[in-house]
């Protein structure tokens, strides 16, 4: 059977970083929430589900990575500002606002929220480096199944799951945007997952039929998702 790695995020996310929170703004579905440059807050993901998106010149788009509650969307910018990059509600999205003075310039020392901002950066580098080892070298069934581990474990350690069942607020157009395929590749691949046993999905709620299956079809490895967390628990 394939071991499921327990994320520590739960702890994580209790550090106190959820009480600077100064103002929180609701969302609709498609709407930028912020763009990368670096500004005077940073933003917690509240509730729904995020997308860090590039687009090109013509209009193509690809998402580099999913921001889920708990998450902050825009840490990277602190560090390097991104002016070509955006984070986009994939769903109806609640934003809290935490000034940025509070968590990087404060005289009053919270040493859980610099853990927890250490922890999301190297997360958020590990799992991008996965996804581009997707992209570059993942077939397109590998990296539907690996996606979709990734996201119950993800889901999963903030109890989002449903057992093996989670809402993931995304079209099969977000799905090619994040996987690097048409939308045509995606509903062929999800057949094919689909038609094998190993997963289902339909009105943005995916059901994994089999785990050990799908995991073993991706190659995948939760181990990259705990990068940043064990030092801290």
């Amino acid at each position: 059977m394939h071991t499921v790695v327990p994320l520590q995020r739960a702890t994580l996310t209790q550090t106190g970083l959820r009480t600077l929170v100064m103002r929180e703004r609701s969302f609709a579905a498609r709407k930028t929430l912020v763009d990368q440059a670096r500004g005077e807050h940073l933003h917690l993901l509240v509730s729904g589900l995020a997308g860090r998106c590039h687009l090109l010149s013509d209009g193509r788009r690809q998402i580099t990575g999913l921001i889920l509650p708990g998450e902050l969307c825009d840490l990277g910018a602190q560090v390097r500002p991104q002016v070509s990059a955006s984070v986009v509600a994939l769903s109806h999205c609640v934003l809290g606002e935490i000034p940025r003075s509070a968590v990087f310039e404060s005289d009053r020392v919270r040493p859980a929220c610099t853990q927890f901002v250490i922890a999301e950066l190297a997360r958020e580098t590990t799992v991008t480096a996965e996804w581009l080892v997707s992209l570059g070298r993942r077939s397109a069934y590998e990296r539907m199944a690996h996606l979709f581990c990734e996201l119950w474990t993800r889901l999963h350690a903030i109890g989002m799951t449903d057992g093996m069942s989670f809402d993931l607020g995304m079209t099969q157009v977000d799905l090619a945007d994040v996987l690097g395929m048409t939308s045509v590749h995606v509903s062929r691949v999800l057949k094919m997952l689909s038609k094998d046993g190993l997963l289902k999905f339909s009105a943005r709620r995916a059901t994994i039929l089999d785990h050990d299956a799908l995991c073993r079809a991706a190659a995948y490895e939760p181990a990259y998702l705990q990068a940043g967390l064990m030092q801290f628990a």
